[in-house]
Order: C-alpha cells, then structure tokens, then sequence
C-alpha cells in the first residue's frame, strides 16, 4: 500500500468493532455495581483492567 493510500478493508474493520464489542460486554458482565466495590476486590480491578487494555490493544492494531 502506497503512503497516503487508506484503503478501507470493510471485513476487517467489522472483526475488529466485533471483538471491540466482546471486550466491552466482558468488562459490563465483570465491573462491579459501585466503585468501592471495585477497588475493595483486587482480582475483579485486574481482571476489568487486563481485558480494558486487550480492547485498547485492538483498537490499536489497525
């Protein structure tokens, strides 16, 4: 691809909003209710930050 040429890829840009959308239905199903609740349960931060990061990862990839 030439510079400046931005060539859309339709199936690629529909994989990564798809897998976008998983990590943002994981992180609802995992964030607790209240944000006390979040900090007091160590594993569940860990858990909601490390699938945060994998989502901004994939954005990234483009």
């Amino acid at each position: 691809m030439a510079k400046g040429d931005f060539t859309l890829d339709i199936e690629r840009i529909k994989d990564k909003l798809s897998e976008l959308q998983s990590y943002l239905i994981e992180l609802e199903e995992d964030l607790p209710d209240t944000v006390d609740d979040y900090l007091k349960q160590r594993m569940t931060k860990r858990a909601c930050e490390r699938t945060f990061q994998l989502a901004c990862e994939d954005v990234l990839e483009w």
